[in-house]
């Protein structure tokens, strides 16, 4: 509703990422969507990011960090804001759900998996979520604050703390545990929902949540089968003899023996130095390894049934729909 959490607020001109706070540059899935639809609708631009090998890329996927280059920055140059208060300059939107993800990830992946999100969410495709890559102001022109600005005023913490849960996106091209800021946004999430589980607020159970595309589970479950297959063998044991031994499951044990949090990396040495300096003050590395296991208690998810909702697929905006400040 106006003003409150995951929706507008009065009709304003906010000033930008350097006046509004960060709890409230949120966009909605649908509004993601069509950012992406006109993205990709510029068949030339999107085949050639398909095709560019730079950043260890794969031919036919499109990452987070090729649209952030081609699209995000040139939309948002010399406003001041990120696409999500440029699109909503007049009312900006309070986070519902903030979205943990790879900028490495497979951009049209990474939809799917929102757009199933939203399918089961109260607000559908009206979700407000908080989405980095087009939360903060990104060109670092000076006509708003830098990255490093931003990322210092702690505007993932303060948003985890601020909506209704966490949603961790994985897709087939990168692991999230590999990420720096991905192991740190989660262990601040399983905090708050430890937190919120002791208040014995309804949160609790259904703060950190996890979507996975399609593509994702099928690598994942994969992987996870050949590997226990594999530690089956090397202990001389049948495959079911193996699983009893390993009562929470094969995914667990995974992650228990195959995880490395202090292996992570992160583009930008500061930010790492940052994560690094508050996990070693928050019990250090072997403790997040082992949340990190912990974490991954529940079975991976099974084939969506047939009666699930399709993921919508991104279409572009009607015209009047987006702000005329925002060109791609």
């Amino acid at each position: 509703g106006e003003g409150g959490r995951g929706g507008p607020r009065a009709a304003l001109d906010p000033g930008g990422n350097s006046e509004v706070p960060p709890e409230e540059w949120g966009r909605t899935v649908e509004q993601l969507g069509g950012f992406l639809g006109a993205c990709t609708a510029d068949k030339d631009a999107w085949q050639e990011m398909c095709d560019d090998p730079n950043r260890g890329m794969h031919p036919g996927v499109v990452k987070g960090y090729r649209v952030c280059q081609r699209f995000v920055k040139p939309a948002t140059r010399g406003t001041g804001c990120g696409v999500a208060l440029l699109i909503n300059a007049r009312r900006p939107m309070a986070a519902a759900a903030m979205v943990s993800h790879t900028w490495g990830e497979d951009m049209l992946e990474l939809y799917e998996a929102l757009s199933d999100r939203a399918g089961i969410d109260v607000d559908g495709h009206g979700l407000v979520i908080w989405f980095c890559l087009m939360a903060l102001f990104q060109p670092g022109d000076g006509s708003g604050p830098s990255v490093q600005e931003q990322v210092q005023a702690s505007p993932f913490e303060r948003v985890i703390r601020a909506v209704r849960y966490m949603c961790l996106v994985i897709t087939s091209a990168q692991d999230p545990y590999t990420r720096l800021w991905c192991v740190h946004e989660l262990d601040v999430a399983l905090g708050v929902m430890q937190k919120l589980q002791a208040a014995g607020d309804c949160r609790g159970d259904q703060f950190v949540v996890v979507e996975w595309s399609e593509n994702a589970r099928q690598v994942y479950r994969e992987r996870i089968r050949s590997w226990a297959m594999e530690e089956a063998l090397e202990a001389g044991l049948t495959p079911e003899q193996w699983e009893l031994r390993h009562a929470m499951g094969p995914e667990v044990e995974f992650y228990r023996q195959t995880l490395k949090c202090e292996d992570a990396r992160c583009t930008s040495e500061a930010d790492a130095q940052m994560i690094r300096e508050r996990v070693e003050a928050s019990g250090g590395w072997e403790r997040l390894d082992q949340r990190m296991a912990e974490f991954r208690r529940p079975p991976l998810p099974q084939q969506v049934e047939e009666t699930a909702p399709a993921p919508k697929e991104p279409v572009a905006p009607a015209a009047e729909e987006v702000d005329t400040a925002l060109t791609i």
